[in-house]
């Protein structure tokens, strides 16, 4: 399997990709997104999570702790600090921080 074509395809399962995904500050999908919408919509906070999620699942809990601090900050803006996105995506980021600390 190879990442080369696209290393943020969420389907790369392939181990030597992940040095790849991480390279960039922020995926070109995500960067258009921000562009689009703004870093405070809430569809730019889901594909943060979206994102976030992904680096969870490798194992990449420092990078899925800044997306989910993004979608945090996307969903406060749009909801409010007290919306169950807003503290879902700040307890995820939390947690990940956790993870990455005992790693």
């Amino acid at each position: 399997m190879s990442c080369a074509k696209n290393a943020y395809q969420p389907s790369s399962r392939d181990p030597s990709c992940r040095g790849k995904i991480a390279e960039s500050s922020s995926p070109p999908a995500l960067d258009g997104r921000r562009r689009e919408l703004g870093d405070a919509h809430p569809h730019y906070g889901d594909t943060c999570k979206f994102y976030a999620e992904f680096f969870e699942k490798q194992a990449m809990f420092s990078e899925a702790a800044s997306y989910y601090d993004q979608a945090a900050h996307a969903y406060e803006q749009s909801y409010g600090a007290d919306h169950e996105e807003t503290r879902d995506a700040r307890t995820k980021a939390d947690a990940c921080r956790s993870k990455a600390a005992d790693a």
